[in-house]
């Protein structure tokens, strides 16, 4: 099945679209590079803190071993 496809017929991707590897760089939105990296630091930021809410609501500080309800 492999031997069916014609090396000449296989180019990259930049011969192709016939834009060079300098020029694909500068095509890149690096905004929307920047927007993903905070989005998803955000996203991390926000399931820590609801980790932290959950875990936290799970104390009970009135009892005499206040984590003993919480199993490992």
């Amino acid at each position: 099945m492999a031997d069916d496809v014609d090396r000449n017929e296989v180019v990259s991707v930049t011969e192709r679209s016939g834009v060079g590897a300098s020029e694909l760089v500068k095509r890149i939105s690096w905004g929307a590079v920047w927007a993903g990296a905070i989005v998803a630091l955000a996203m991390e930021a926000l399931f820590t803190a609801f980790g932290l809410f959950i875990g936290f609501g799970m104390y009970d500080w009135k009892a005499a071993n206040p984590w003993a309800g919480i199993s490992a």
